[in-house]
């Protein structure tokens, strides 16, 4: 469980296992190497703990989400939902205008609430 949800979350971050490598890297202050990352994903080795952490801090989740305790991907003490809208609102600028569609239709099928002019 643990590496499948390394995997997806750092698939869905848009890394590979290099750039999550470097990621750690840089955040660890030592080197991580893709190869490690890779084991941590099949789970042919283990993850020490302070990887672990380093992990959750750059896939914006939790440890808990991470070990298979909890169902929530996103840490809600960091903030996501904020940090997702700065994101957002960071992205605009690059955007193409399909991505953009793409993400209107998103927002619009997951909350239609918002999007009803009635007022």
């Amino acid at each position: 469980m643990l590496g499948e949800r390394i995997r997806n979350l750092r698939k869905m971050k848009g890394m590979s296992q290099k750039d999550l490598a470097h990621e750690l890297s840089k955040k660890l202050g030592r080197i991580i190497s893709q190869d490690s990352v890779g084991t941590y994903e099949r789970g042919s080795r283990g993850v020490p703990p302070d990887i672990l952490a380093a992990l959750a801090d750059i896939l914006n989740c939790s440890v808990d989400y991470l070990v298979g305790r909890s169902d929530l991907d996103i840490d809600l003490e960091k903030d996501a939902f904020t940090t997702a809208i700065a994101a957002m609102f960071r992205a605009q600028k690059t955007l193409s205008p399909e991505e953009k569609r793409r993400l209107i239709s998103v927002l619009k099928a997951g909350w239609p609430d918002l999007f009803n002019n009635k007022d």
